[in-house]
């Protein structure tokens, strides 16, 4: 969970505790975003659907909780995406 939380801060660029879908797409290259989405299963094409169901309120932005939980209830069944 600590992992999460710090992938989690190094996206949030604006540091308002939430991450836009924009500053999620422009860390997918990180090496660290990139070993996050092999450790569930998803291929880099799908990352975008991977942020749309993260985003569970709908907002457009996923904040913390949204992501942690969202991860850990993701990460085996991914490959369903």
């Amino acid at each position: 969970v600590e992992r999460l939380k710090e992938l989690f801060s190094s996206w949030d660029d604006s540091g308002d505790g939430k991450c836009s879908a924009e500053e999620f797409v422009k860390h997918l290259s990180d090496q660290e975003t990139q070993a996050l989405l092999r450790s569930m299963e998803i291929e880099g094409r799908d990352a975008v659907t991977l942020f749309q169901l993260l985003d569970s309120d709908g907002s457009g932005e996923v904040n913390l909780n949204e992501f942690v939980v969202g991860c850990l209830t993701l990460r085996g069944p991914a490959k369903a995406v």
